[in-house]
């Protein structure tokens, strides 16, 4: 019997150093084969109003220093932040990055609420809103690349009319911008904010890589072929596709999704 308690005694005092041993901080905890999602929230002074965004922060994150590419991918209209999601952006970053098919990089998928659905180009504009105070509040926030080499900016439908209006007003800050199934229009904004003519009179933007996609059925076929020739007259670095299948919706934006981001991310390898 006194063993039994000798016995039971030790075990106590071996299971209490083990208990009093400290817990893994989060930080030590890495899956290696997936990145994570997080939906964050800034206030912008601009509008008066809080603001929210998600960022794909690759796999191990948290245990890195470095500095990595980042892509900015705006959405369509009526959707929000969580746009690129639902076309499976996450597991097709996770995929391509385990196998080396992109290099790790942070995504900043925006909501830009009502903003982004207004024709504004003064100092409330959605554009405004993202250079002034998103862009900054990512690159103080987060280990994100500053410089324009490492920077990309796109979007779907009204969101690839913003992305181009806001490289080629500011070509220095991106090295890659992208249009799917892009919504330009000689009404949509004036001359000086619209890429139709920015295309052919926005200076600086001869090292800008950029890139047009769209179905061949698509409603916006017209307004993109007019860009697109603009700017093979002018010499830009252009990849235009037009795809044979799928129309103006999710279905057709998921099933190209590498290819996008495999031009976001071709020269960062």
């Amino acid at each position: 019997m006194t063993h039994r308690i000798r016995f039971l005694g030790v075990l106590l005092i071996l299971l209490g150093a083990v208990l009093a041993l400290p817990a893994p901080s989060a930080a030590a905890v890495c899956n290696k084969n997936a990145g994570s999602i997080h939906q964050m929230r800034y206030v912008s002074h601009l509008l008066n109003a809080e603001m929210t965004y998600s960022i794909y922060l690759p796999s191990c994150y948290a245990q890195s220093t470095r500095h990595y590419p980042v892509i900015y991918l705006l959405h369509g209209s009526g959707s929000d932040d969580t746009h690129w999601l639902q076309l499976g952006l996450a597991d097709t970053l996770d995929m391509g990055i385990r196998t080396h098919k992109y290099p790790p990089m942070v995504v900043v998928l925006p909501n830009g609420g009502d903003s982004a659905e207004t024709n504004l180009f003064d100092e409330t504009s959605w554009a405004n809103v993202f250079l002034t105070e998103l862009l900054p509040h990512v690159e103080q926030t987060y280990r994100v690349s500053t410089q324009a080499s490492r920077r990309a900016i796109g979007g779907i439908s009204r969101g690839g009319f913003w992305a181009y209006h806001i490289a080629l007003s500011n070509p220095k800050l991106f090295s890659a911008v992208g249009g799917h199934s892009a919504v330009f229009s000689p009404t949509i904004a004036p001359p000086q904010h619209n890429p139709i003519w920015l295309v052919v009179t926005a200076k600086e933007i001869d090292t800008v890589r950029f890139w047009l996609d769209r179905s061949v059925n698509d409603i916006s076929g017209p307004t993109m072929n007019t860009v697109a020739q603009s700017m093979q007259q002018r010499g830009l670095t252009l990849e235009y596709n037009v795809y044979r299948t799928g129309s103006h919706n999710n279905d057709y934006w998921a099933s190209h999704l590498e290819d996008y981001l495999q031009f976001y991310s071709a020269k960062w390898h």
